[in-house]
């Protein structure tokens, strides 16, 4: 090299570059967290920049935390404006609107509710992606060791729906649930090393019990991970039923803590499978009672009763909750009336299995997969080195293959999880790979070594590859790819001025007859109530909506406008799926029929019904009166 060539690698900018991207790789997190959240404030289509979120959890989040704000009880979870008069139940957990509201409430004493709200929504994922990054590295640490920790964000820059979930205006739960499953994740790797100290199964068993509370969709993610527990306090034996024990213990107590904190005394025994409740610290409590059964049974010196005691609690105690709770049986959402769960689960992408079809075959695979890995495991030389690195891995191994079968097979949402734990697989490939390069290889060999082990590990398998394949540009789509997602189809900024400004309908709630993409944004940005949003929770006025919008004929669906005294329609002129009629091939004349949407769309409007001016995709009409 010249010694101009030594000169620059000598200087203070080459000396910080080479440092971050050099074990420990310090500041390696700060520039992948600048570089993220900057990719939403300098792309071209960024919605975040136009005051939209990507999601209406988003708006609903932010409308449950101003109503509470404004006065609602906290223990009141119905949307009062939704589904009126009964209004809707909503999942979302006080719990997480909490840091939200602090948020929200100081901003509100400068800006009004919306501009507050919006403001919040922006700054509030970037600092929970903080914290997800020192809780990945802190689930990374047993796998790579710390210096090579803090290459966990760089791999989860290449996430894409999981960092997505930590984007200026994402306030939807699911990324705080999967940071607080690997939080948990790290406490119980930490547990197997060193079972006699507490304060892991602890801390593991409080974080499990606030991610239920938090959101539902931990739950397998719990079960598989206290099945694995159950079963190495089985096999270790007397330290190990002990800490497990301890974890129960902690898990049934903080469930029914978090229940009290969120529940009226009235409803604590309500059960509801759709949302936590008792169903949920029952299960919980289930799971206490078979660690403390094996724990018990460590006690005598042969090793037989804690096999026979461990999965004889396991079988009883699972067979006595699902006869209770069948809906479970079906899932987490399996109580929701089978006629919603079709409309919801068909037309929510996070609800949809990435691959439909194969029935009885995906729990097959789940459970074969898993079992492969571990014998494989059994051969790897930093599992040998102990013994408490298989069952590490182990765990690592069955929460990573059996949330991707989720995911695959049942709701792609379970990918959230399958992402996050990948990522200590490949911090674990990053580390071996370019060690193994750097003793073996010299010059240009070591270099192509090193680039393509980087690359392998994020940008070319999801970004590069992708973006050759779907003929992506340059700029924006491959150098600000962490924002690639689609404009939302019509603008409903337009029709939130005319419904907040003009007279009348800026003098008294009104009630809207709206599309189901639509109701959480026009609560947010209107003082108005609406019939429908995509929320599993069992809510007539979803299936209201559909039945109006996907009518055969004006007729029958004035006769669900009276019913439900609707007084505005609004609809986007682009319709999904679900409000269009089948067109060839229909069995019947009435079949054949478009749609009362596809009706309104090509502009038939019935004499019931007066269209008032708007610009924009969005068509705005009043039911007149009889």
């Amino acid at each position: 090299m010249s010694p101009r060539g030594h000169l620059f690698l000598r200087s203070p900018p080459a000396r910080i570059f080479t440092a971050i991207f050099r074990p420990p790789f310090a500041g390696l997190p700060i520039v992948v967290w600048i570089y993220f959240v900057l990719c939403f404030f300098v792309h071209p289509h960024s919605q975040i920049l136009k005051g939209n979120f990507v999601d209406p959890d988003d708006y609903l989040y932010l409308v449950q935390t101003t109503d509470w704000l404004q006065g609602q009880s906290w223990f009141d979870n119905i949307q009062h404006r939704l589904n009126p008069p009964a209004g809707a139940p909503i999942h979302f957990s006080r719990l997480y609107e909490l840091p939200l509201a602090g948020l929200i409430a100081s901003l509100r004493l400068l800006l009004n509710n919306v501009d507050a709200a919006t403001i919040a929504a922006v700054i509030f994922p970037p600092v929970m992606l903080a914290l997800f990054f020192l809780v990945m590295r802190f689930a990374a640490m047993p796998f790579v060791g710390a210096r090579w920790s803090r290459i966990t964000p760089y791999i989860l820059l290449f996430t894409n729906i999981l960092i997505i979930q930590f984007a200026p205006g994402r306030v939807d739960h699911h990324g705080t649930v999967v940071m607080l499953a690997m939080a948990a994740f790290g406490c119980i790797v930490r547990m197997i090393a060193k079972p006699r100290a507490p304060g892991w199964p602890i801390s593991a068993g409080f974080l499990l019990a606030l991610g239920l509370a938090i959101g539902l969709e931990i739950l397998p993610v719990l079960i598989l991970t206290a099945a694995w527990i159950g079963w190495w306090s089985v096999v270790k034996g007397k330290d190990a039923a002990h800490a497990a024990a301890l974890f129960g213990l902690a898990l049934c107590a903080a469930a029914a803590g978090f229940l009290a904190l969120t529940k009226p005394i009235v409803s604590f025994f309500t059960i509801d499978t759709l949302a936590y409740s008792i169903v949920y610290v029952i299960f919980a409590g289930c799971i206490a009672v078979v660690l403390a059964g094996i724990a018990l049974a460590s006690r005598v010196k042969p090793s037989w009763p804690r096999y026979a005691i461990g999965i004889g609690l396991a079988l009883f105690s699972g067979a006595l909750f699902l006869h209770f709770f069948p809906d479970l049986l079906r899932g987490p959402y399996g109580g929701v009336d089978p006629a919603l769960a079709k409309l919801m689960f068909d037309n929510i992408g996070e609800a949809m299995p990435r691959i439909s079809g194969v029935g009885w075959k995906a729990t097959v695979i789940g459970l074969l997969l898993p079992l492969l890995l571990l014998l494989a495991l059994r051969r790897m030389p930093d599992v040998r080195k102990a013994d408490s690195h298989y069952w590490s891995w182990g765990l690592l191994a069955i929460l990573f293959l059996d949330t991707a079968v989720l995911g695959a097979f049942y709701q792609s949402r379970a990918l959230f999880f399958t992402l996050a734990f990948s990522t200590l697989f490949l911090a674990w490939f990053l580390k071996n790979g370019l060690v193994w390069a750097g003793e073996n290889l010299k010059g240009p060999a070591l270099m192509v070594a090193r680039a393509g082990i980087v690359l392998l590990a994020g940008p070319l398998p999801m970004v590069l590859l992708p973006a050759l394949h779907e003929g992506r540009s340059f700029y924006p789509d491959i150098v600000l790819f962490p924002v690639l997602q689609e404009a939302n189809t019509c603008d409903l900024h337009p029709v939130a001025r005319f419904l907040s400004s003009a007279r009348p309908y800026n003098e008294r709630p009104y009630l809207l007859m709206n599309m189901i993409n639509d109701g959480a944004e026009l609560l947010f940005r209107t003082p108005h109530m609406v019939l429908s949003a995509p929320f599993h929770t069992n809510t007539e006025g979803n299936l209201d909506a559909v039945r109006f919008f996907a009518a055969r004929d004006a007729t029958e669906a004035l006769s669900i406008a009276r019913r439900r005294g609707v007084e505005l329609v609004v609809m986007c002129r682009v319709l999904p799926d679900v409000y269009r009629g089948p067109k060839d091939g229909a069995a019947d004349a009435k079949a054949s029929k478009s749609s009362f949407a596809e009706q309104l769309a090509d502009g038939e409007t019935p004499a019931w019904l007066g269209p008032l001016p708007l610009p924009g995709d969005f068509l705005l009409f009043r039911v007149l009166p009889r």
